[in-house]
């Protein structure tokens, strides 16, 4: 039997680093996402994520954001940063998105789906499930 977790598209090779709005009283240090309290996160080699969710195609211009985006959403969704703090971690996704050149009109249909369905994606009810195969029924 195996255990795994569906939804996975992408492996970081290397560790990235992001600048967030995100500001905390002490470091969250998670497996594989460490948020610093001066808004510095790095994402380290070996984390999977799946890419712009929604409408928007895995674009080379949205990798970058994407995946520091759903290395936020992770820690949101572990309550490792409290749940008011979604809004600064979309709007970090906005300012990459800039600086990787996302049309201005992307970033703003972007922005418009995060708050339409940002809650539920960040929400610790929707933790990725392990899954099992063979099914044990």
């Amino acid at each position: 039997m195996i255990h795994y977790i569906d939804g996975i598209k992408y492996k970081l090779v290397h560790d990235a680093e992001f600048k967030t709005r995100i500001k905390l009283h002490a470091d969250v240090d998670s497996e594989y996402i460490l948020l610093r309290t001066n808004g510095w996160m790095l994402v380290r080699a070996g984390y999977c994520w799946d890419g712009p969710s929604g409408p928007m195609a895995d674009t080379q211009d949205l990798m970058y954001p994407s995946l520091g985006h759903d290395a936020l959403y992770e820690l949101l969704r572990k309550e490792l940063i409290p749940a008011p703090l979604r809004r600064l971690a979309d709007l970090s996704m906005i300012d990459w998105s800039k600086e990787t050149n996302v049309q201005a009109v992307r970033r703003a249909y972007t922005l418009a789906g995060l708050s339409l369905v940002g809650a539920a994606a960040a929400d610790p009810k929707n933790k990725r499930k392990v899954l099992t195969a063979p099914d044990a029924n």
